[in-house]
């Protein structure tokens, strides 16, 4: 979400023809988790005027046609926090770098209970693994 919001990030063009693609005249619905609105919606975010008040217009307007739901990851946050404590004592080969929101997202995904026909992601490497695992679509 930092990438299509934020017009000067280097992903915000890909973000944006994936937005346009996927949300523009075809009525899917996007599933936000939680942790994503704490990255996306950082103190960078709000401080940037401009790009705050496009990533408000782009939220009413999916709003307005029924295309945005906020995920309750409840579910998934105890363990997304007692795997990322568990990476500590593995090997240092055998580490895995994921965030506690890469962590939350991984469960959603591997979730059976959660319908996502596709994720859209620019950190492929985190979430192929998952996908592949449950039969989910990815682009990035």
């Amino acid at each position: 979400m930092i990438g299509l919001y934020d017009e000067s990030d280097d992903l915000h063009s890909r973000a944006a023809a994936h937005f346009s693609t996927y949300f523009g005249q075809i009525p899917n619905q996007m599933i936000v988790a939680w942790p994503i609105l704490y990255e996306s919606i950082s103190t960078k975010m709000v401080r940037q005027r401009k790009n705050f008040e496009a990533l408000d217009k782009g939220w009413r307007a999916l709003r307005a046609h029924g295309q945005l739901l906020l995920l309750d990851d409840q579910e998934f946050r105890e363990s997304a926090m007692d795997e990322c404590l568990a990476e500590v004592s593995r090997p240092p080969r055998h580490y895995r770098a994921l965030s506690l929101t890469d962590r939350v997202l991984r469960g959603v995904l591997a979730s059976a209970d959660t319908r996502v026909d596709l994720f859209i992601t620019f950190n492929p490497q985190d979430f192929v693994d998952v996908c592949r695992q449950v039969g989910r679509r990815m682009v990035s």
